[in-house]
């Protein structure tokens, strides 16, 4: 029995699965005769339908043949009922006041046969919490999502996205989120993403005012059109502005990613073909960021144009990094520009006028240029004034020449062809000297900085530095230009037309040169000046150094221009100058900075003197040497100097009267020693010092002395034999000479 209990429990177990897959059958059927019933009726469930053309807000909405003709009555059915997932727009419907889906689960899509724009504001509108989707999987759209004629508010929780205009013929698709045509936007917060355009994938302003201070326009793509030529160069892959529109990008806003085949990955000031306005951006705050364009300008584009119908950008503020430049597109990439990218015309052309871009307090470092000019790069029709003042920082960058600065004059590159004008700075930002070298670091002569560069010669400027920005580099620098690659030239920016970095600075030193040397012929043809700023607190900081050589008049005169004013507190700067040594020639600096400086050159002689001894060596000897009879130096002569010693350097002419100077020696007392000074300045001056020898009376000789014999003693009788004894000598030798003279007499 128990087995038959547990027979019939295992037999209803096994009947239970049955039954339940009977009941899904049942009920899914159900489900799909009611879904039938329900198309059969003519609508969806949870879609309807808009229509601001043909639509009537009298029907339901629920099939594309019933829409409704306003926005508030399709927000009001989507908010009754939430199962409403999509509002399908299906003809351009126009909008104002507050437009929010806000309380409802819809959004706004367009219907996939539908090709225009889905809203239009021609008054006044401020969308909220709204996504408006072009559906660009399954439509072809040719106009933008939304277009402007009016004002429009963005604000956060908007979403336009997703549209792709397809008809890309000249100036046929244009704005592929929104398109303003005379109208102002005020974008505060949202974000624009995802659409594609020939001029402005995400963004087009015509004739109108974009103001961007919050929210995200990205992913968005300008891609080629169908007109050859620039025509239908792609422009502006984040938002492009034309016909004398203007962006304004400040505080939080945000363009990033976003791609242009050929010009202004993230934005472009102009299109490929000329404008009929003066087309602006001013940056003061806000991000480019990983940008890509094909040509030129991965981050910003700015485009030259007729006179007065130029493209200018002012960036005063903000960021602009890693966006590229990736010559993959059809135009012109000499020169690039990943980070900014200015076009413009040589003089030539006198009925067009360069793109500008005025840069002010700008760090632009770790760019990359495949060939020259990591930071910034010039094109032979290029003009570049970068100033000291509220300028620039370049440093760190990298390229295979000109790191920093290239600048190239040339007649090869067509209408781009020309001779550049330049004015580099001395000083960075956080008045830091450059002291520029040139390719093979050699150092640059501050006189280089300022010119034109001649085509015909083929001449070009690459600009490199070892030095690195300060804290106060850091402190004051407001634009931060990093991180861009070109893979040409213009890492950070390039350029064809007009660059303006920082204020023109007035302050400037004056120095001319004089010579005292009775117009010698071993004076050189140029000299070099070094120019010092003294710091508030005596620093003297070397800044570089300037070649300085007679004019046609003959006159040796050159002006230290572009110099920094102003110290981080507000104090002024002074400046001195310092000859580089001259062969022969002694300096003597007069003047000042305000009057000018004067630098006297005098040639000069070397005079020689040296040590005799005559008689054992003293151990030292100061001699001192005398210019017209004023002592002018000394020195110690000793065994260590070989006795002997050259005065150098010593000016040949006064430099009042131009009158020759005559040098003489004299030599301190040396006891015990005479001296005796020959010679002269031109061939050297001999000192004889000789030892005295002491002076001492002269004495008698004495004689030898004789050997005593002893003397015999005399009698008094022997002495009276002696008297006479001597007598009769005498008479003998009387007579003997009376004969001799008798004979004589008679012969």
């Amino acid at each position: 029995m128990n087995l038959t209990r547990r027979g019939d429990a295992a037999e209803k177990k096994r009947g239970l699965p049955g039954r339940m897959f009977f009941f899904l059958l049942l009920f899914g059927l159900t489900i799909g005769v009611m879904s039938t019933r329900a198309m059969a009726d003519g609508g969806a469930t949870g879609e309807i339908y808009l229509n601001g053309q043909s639509g009537n807000d009298a029907k339901d909405g629920k099939t594309k043949a019933n829409a409704v003709k306003t926005f508030a009555r399709a927000k009001e059915l989507a908010a009754a009922d939430q199962t409403i997932k999509i509002i399908w727009v299906s003809g351009t419907t126009g909008v104002s006041g507050e437009v929010s889906l806000s309380g409802t689960k819809a959004v706004l899509k367009r219907e996939q046969d539908f090709k225009g724009n889905l809203l239009s504001v021609d008054n006044k509108a401020s969308f909220k919490d709204i996504t408006i989707d072009g559906n660009r999987e399954n439509a072809n759209a040719t106009e933008a999502l939304v277009r402007v004629s009016g004002q429009l508010d963005i604000k956060e929780g908007t979403l336009i996205q997703n549209n792709k205009l397809t008809q890309l013929g000249y100036f046929q698709a244009m704005g592929g989120g929104i398109d303003v045509e005379s109208g102002t936007v005020n974008m505060t917060g949202g974000t624009i993403r995802n659409n594609s355009a020939n001029f402005g994938g995400g963004v087009f302003v015509n004739y109108g005012s974009f103001h961007f201070s919050g929210g995200t326009i990205e992913e968005n793509h300008a891609v080629s059109g169908t007109e050859p030529g620039e025509g239908g160069f792609a422009s502006g892959g984040g938002i492009c502005v034309f016909d004398g529109a203007s962006l304004e990008l400040t505080d939080k806003a945000v363009i990033r990613n976003n791609v242009s085949d050929e010009l202004g990955g993230g934005i472009s000031v102009g299109t490929g073909v000329a404008s009929n306005g003066s087309d602006k951006l001013n940056m003061t705050g806000g991000s480019v960021i990983g940008n890509s364009a094909g040509s030129a300008g991965g981050g910003i584009y700015v485009q030259a144009g007729p006179i007065g119908k130029q493209g200018v950008a002012t960036i005063s503020a903000g960021e602009i990094k890693d966006n590229k430049m990736t010559a993959s597109g059809r135009g012109n990439n000499s020169f690039g520009g990943a980070g900014i990218y200015v076009n413009g015309y040589p003089s030539i052309y006198t009925g067009f006028q360069n793109g500008e871009l005025h840069l002010t307090d700008a760090l632009v470092t770790e760019n990359t240029a495949k060939l020259e000019g990591g930071g910034y790069a010039g094109c032979p029709s290029s003009e570049t004034h970068i100033y000291v003042n509220d300028g620039a920082a370049f440093y760190a960058n990298s390229a295979k020449g000109g790191r920093e600065i290239y600048i190239l004059a040339s007649n090869d590159y067509g209408v781009h062809s020309g001779n550049p004008r330049y004015t580099i700075a001395n000083t960075m930002l956080g008045a830091v000297p450059y002291r520029w070298q040139y390719d093979d670091g050699k150092e640059v002569p501050l006189s280089r900085l300022d010119g034109q560069l001649d085509a015909a010669k083929g001449e070009s400027l690459s600009l490199n530095t070892k030095e690195r920005g300060n804290a106060d580099t850091m402190a004051r620098a407001r634009v931060r230009i990093t991180g861009n690659s070109s893979m040409t030239r213009g890492g950070g920016i390039g350029s064809n037309g007009t660059v303006f970095i920082g204020t023109e600075e007035k302050t400037s030193v004056s120095a001319e040169k004089k010579w005292n040397d009775h117009n010698s012929a071993s004076r050189p043809h140029q000299v070099q000046l070094e120019l010092y700023r003294l710091d508030s607190d005596g620093k003297e900081t070397y800044i570089g150094y300037q070649l300085i050589q007679a004019d046609a008049s003959g006159q040796w005169k050159t002006t230290f221009n572009n110099l920094l004013k102003l110290d981080p507190q507000g104090k002024p700067y002074r400046y001195s100058v310092k000859e580089r040594n001259v062969e022969g020639y002694v300096s003597q600096l007069s003047g000042t900075q305000e009057s000018g400086y004067i630098i006297t050159n005098s040639s000069t002689r070397t005079v020689l003197v040296k040590k005799t001894w005559v008689g054992p060596e003293g151990s030292s000897v100061r001699v001192r040497l005398y210019a017209n009879g004023v002592e002018q130096d000394s020195v110690l002569l000793n065994a260590a100097n070989n006795w002997r010693h050259e005065f150098t350097n010593l000016p040949c002419y006064k430099s009042d009267n131009g009158s020759e100077i005559l040098y003489t020696i004299s030599e301190d007392k040396v006891e015990g020693y005479q001296t005796a000074i020959s010679g002269d300045a031109e061939k050297g001056f001999e000192i004889t010092n000789t030892k005295d020898t002491p002076n001492t009376p002269n004495e008698p000789k004495t004689p030898p002395e004789q050997p005593k014999k002893p003397i015999p003693s005399v009698k008094t009788g022997d002495q009276a034999d002696f008297l006479l004894f001597g007598a009769m000598i005498l008479i003998a030798a009387a007579g003997m000479a009376g004969l001799t003279y008798g004979k004589k007499r008679n012969r």
